[in-house]
């Protein structure tokens, strides 16, 4: 999903944007998004929580921003391409310790910014490891 985090950040209040997106954010912070599609019918979208978890893609470290139960957006120094399929694992701290969530995805957006990828990935599958 294509949304401006942005600003969602700067204005908690509903907004709409040109792409017919709308975004809300709830009184906790997380963010809530639903996508209108072609027929008008409405689709949730799992919520994202900002983040900033330790991400691994082909052996190069990064940094995620957000995550949701359906999807990841992190900044790497890793080139990829819109739907390419990756492997990638996020370390996660748990109170028994640290754990790793290994994934597939697939790749929806990519965003350059201050000389790092911003990568967009909807999760195809997932697993935890121990770390």
């Amino acid at each position: 999903m294509d949304y401006c985090y942005s600003c969602v950040m700067k204005n908690p209040s509903p907004l709409t944007t040109k792409d017919s997106k709308t975004h809300t954010m709830t009184s906790s912070g997380r963010q809530l998004a639903s996508e209108s599609l072609s027929d008008g019918e409405k689709r949730r979208v799992d919520t994202r929580i900002a983040s900033q978890f330790p991400v691994q893609v082909n052996g190069v470290e990064g940094k995620s921003r957000d995550i949701s139960a359906s999807g990841i957006y992190f900044e790497i120094d890793e080139n990829n391409n819109v739907g390419s399929k990756i492997q990638f694992s996020v370390q996660l701290d748990t109170p028994g310790g640290p754990i790793n969530l290994v994934c597939e995805g697939e790749v929806v957006r990519l965003e350059k910014r201050d000389g790092k990828l911003g990568i967009a990935a909807k999760i195809l599958s997932q697993s935890l490891k121990s770390a």
